[in-house]
Formats: structure tokens, C-alpha cells, sequence
């Protein structure tokens, strides 16, 4: 199975929970300028800092929850979950705990949307900043390796890079600006397993070769320790991550506090959900498929014929999805 599907208005509250508990008020260089008129600086640019114009985003307002339901991806991370199982038995654990788990940890609603995770093989929850079309790819396609690093560089080698910081995730996210997603970014929340992480505090790129080795799954990078930033967590191999949610959310600056959102004016994608092709932008991006629906979709169309016919109503025998950009 293959599978998006909207999380109910009701766990908002968890998702929100989740965001609110990781964000930490701490700029970095990774941070764009908003307004174009700095490049790349340390600390992040007079634009992003507290109380700038329009400075760092006081918070983050979900919008929208998806979960990934995907037996492919998750078959793939539970066997490379099990062969690191099987080479470390028990991990050293990150000090201080991992800012996600501690929200899981104090907040039982959360333990309601999210599983529990393996702690002797670091095993957690992570975010990963990225743009929503970005994101809904992930989701049904997965990680690509391949574009390692081309979001911020690669600190500690060519790797899937993640944060425990919400604010940190947040760098990387994008939004579409005069599009349809103009203001809305996205977050996913990943299952990720560490297992034995080689620990540092300095830019290392060649932190990378330790897994290549063997003696390490992962890297913690520990600029929190190092420049009072933040931690990151990199893995080398896609299949340590499962994409379970993508959280939609803007930024929120000043003093306007998250709010839950309408649960009668939800917020839509631009495409449906169940479209193969509900990441790509109509307008840019020309497709004309039609797919074969689930023996399951077939009987429902075949009912509702059957209902809405005068006379007697032929077996339909199957059904084509029509997605037609233009």
C-alpha cells in the first residue's frame, strides 16, 4: 500500500504541541534573508535576528497534517532498523535527551500520533525543513540521496540532515511566493534511527567516512555545544528514515500566538491528496495520466451507478483516474 491521508482536526493540538515545544529563538547563518539584502552571515543577517525587520518567526501555526502510509519505504527502514539491531544490540544515547522526545515524553497526547520508537538504537523523531510540493515527493517517493546537501552544503558529508529544533528545520523551509502556496511551509516528521552516532562538535566532512567504515550509523553534530546553535543529526543511508508525517505551517511573528485552524475551512492542497501527481505545479509542470483505481474505488463507482440509474445498470468492469494538467 501506497497511501496520503489527512490527519483529523482533532490531533492539530498534538502536531502544534510538537512544533511549539522544539522551537528555540536562535538564528543561524542557514537562515536566508527575507528581504535579499544580506548573503550568508554568521549568526544570521540583522533581518533575522530577535525584534528585526521582520526578524526571526516568534512561532510556527500548523496549517495541515498528511500522513505517509507507505509499506515499501516502511518495509525498507524496519530491515535496516533490524540490521543495526543486529550489529549494536545498545547505543549510547545523545545528552541532553533529544528536544522531540522530551516533548513526546511530557505531553501524552503525542503518544496518540506517534509510535514508540526503539531508544536502545536512538531511535526518534526528527524534523526536516523543506518546500510543500518538496515534501508531498518525499512522501511518495522518498528521500533521494542524490540531492544531498543542496539545500545548506554538507557539514558532516553527503547525508540526510535533520534537527530535533523546530526552528532549525524551519532554515530550510520555503515557501511559494505569488503561488498557490505563497506562505505555507512544510515540515516532516520522520522516524529516524540513529543507532551508534560518532559524536563531534567542529565542522567535520569527513565525518561521513566513519560510516562508510563501519564504525558509526550516523553523526551528531554538536554546534550547540561547540557555537550555541544547534545540534544536527545526519544519516548516510535513506532506509534509517521513514517520512511519517508532513506538517503544512506559516510563520507567526510579533506577538500573534498559534491558533487552531477552522476545522469547517481547512486548508486544501492545490491538488487531491490521492493524485499521483499532487506534488508537481499544474502550471509549470504539464501532465496527462490516467491511472487504473483499486478494485475497491471500481465497486464504490459501480454502486453509485446503480443508485443514480432509472434501469438496470451494466457491471462496470474498471475505472480510470483522469489527471490532466491542463
Amino acid at each position: 500500500f501506497g497511501e496520503l491521508a489527512y490527519v483529523k482536526h482533532e490531533h492539530f493540538r498534538q502536531f502544534q504541541y510538537l512544533v511549539n515545544h522544539t522551537y528555540q529563538a536562535i538564528p543561524t547563518q542557514d537562515r536566508l534573508c527575507p528581504t535579499d539584502q544580506h548573503g550568508k552571515t554568521r549568526g544570521g543577517c540583522p533581518c533575522v535576528q530577535p525584534g528585526g525587520s521582520p526578524g526571526l518567526p516568534t512561532g510556527f501555526q500548523v496549517k495541515r497534517v498528511i500522513r505517509v502510509e507507505d509499506s515499501d519505504m516502511f518495509n525498507r527502514y524496519i530491515k535496516r532498523r533490524d540490521q543495526i539491531k543486529m550489529s549494536r544490540l545498545k547505543c549510547q544515547a545523545p545528552d541532553p535527551k533529544i528536544r522531540t522526545q522530551q516533548a513526546i515524553e511530557a505531553f501524552p497526547g503525542l503518544q496518540e500520533v506517534v509510535a514508540q520508537l526503539d531508544s536502545d538504537l536512538n531511535e526518534t523523531y526528527l524534523w526536516h525543513g523543506t518546500r510543500v510540493r518538496t515534501g508531498l515527493q518525499i512522501a511518495q517517493e522518498d528521500f533521494n540521496l542524490a540531492f544531498a546537501g543542496s539545500g545548506a552544503g554538507t557539514m558532516y558529508g553527503k547525508g540526510l540532515y535533520f534537527s530535533e529544533s523546530s526552528t532549525k528545520a524551519d532554515e530550510y523551509s520555503q515557501d511559494e511566493p505569488s503561488g498557490y502556496y505563497d506562505g505555507v511551509r512544510a515540515l516532516l516528521l520522520c522516524r529516524v534511527c540513529m543507532g551508534e552516532f560518532y559524536y563531534t562538535g567542529e565542522r567535520e566532512q569527513t565525518a561521513i567516512e566513519k560510516f562508510m567504515q563501519g564504525i558509526s550509523d550516523s553523526t551528531l553534530g554538536d554546534r550547540a555545544k561547540a557555537v550555541k546553535t544547534y545540534r544536527e543529526f545526519v544519516v548516510y543511508n535513506k532506509d534509517q528514515v521513514y517520512p511519517e508525517y508532513l506538517v503544512l505551517y506559516e510563520r507567526l511573528h510579533g506577538t500573534r500566538p498559534p491558533e487552531p485552524p477552522p476545522k469547517d475551512l481547512p486548508f486544501l492542497l492545490e491538488l487531491p491528496l490521492y493524485w499521483k501527481n499532487v506534488g508537481k505545479n499544474p502550471r509549470i509542470q504539464e501532465f496527462h495520466d490516467h491511472w487504473l483505481v483499486r478494485p475497491k474505488i471500481t465497486n464504490l463507482i459501480y454502486r453509485m451507478a446503480l443508485h443514480t440509474s432509472e434501469n438496470s445498470c451494466p457491471k462496470v468492469q474498471r475505472v480510470k483516474r483522469v489527471e490532466d494538467s491542463v
